[in-house]
């Protein structure tokens, strides 16, 4: 009696560490899971954030461009009016990188942010014509454009902020 009470506790205990060190690798791995997800999760938020950053910094450069030229044309209040002739190629070098930029965004950004950005450089290639020549305008016109790139704007950094999930509450992001 007492050997079997002996195989009985020993076995006991052989189950109990078993169960635990089975236990133990379930919950470890499932940490150890959810902390890679979190992480990569993170590295693309980051590399979406800095693509997004980088696009706007573009698309501003664009305007800026453009504005600086229809300044040398009478029309704006640029502090820098630059002719054509000087900031044509500046102009066409900047919607240059800002087309890189965006083949970024379209691969990082969902749906929304993608269609906002798309709506916001838009707004700036009507002011880029004006620039260059290709359509005229009056200064009320160009004002009107103005207005509506800085409206196609805020609707980018709204849509790329709720892309990002800035400003939601922790039960909001889950």
């Amino acid at each position: 009696l007492r050997r079997s009470r002996a195989v009985f506790y020993a076995w006991l205990t052989l189950a109990t560490v078993v169960v635990t060190s089975v236990l133990t690798y379930v919950a470890t791995r499932g940490a150890d899971s959810a902390r890679w997800k979190r992480e990569q999760k993170s590295r693309w938020d980051a590399r979406k954030l800095e693509a997004l950053a980088d696009y706007a910094d573009a698309v501003k450069l664009v305007l800026t461009r453009s504005w600086d030229i229809c300044g040398s044309m009478g029309l704006g209040t640029s502090v820098s009016p630059t002719s054509r002739e000087v900031g044509g190629p500046w102009l066409r070098d900047a919607e240059s990188a800002r087309g890189s930029k965006f083949e970024v965004v379209q691969l990082l950004a969902n749906p929304q942010t993608i269609e906002a950005a798309r709506a916001w450089h838009t707004a700036v290639w009507a002011v880029s014509d004006i620039a260059m020549g290709k359509t005229t305008a009056t200064q009320h016109d160009l004002d009107v454009l103005w207005a509506e790139c800085f409206a196609a704007r805020d609707a980018f950094h709204a849509a790329a902020r709720a892309d990002l999930r800035v400003g939601l509450s922790r039960s909001d992001q889950d």
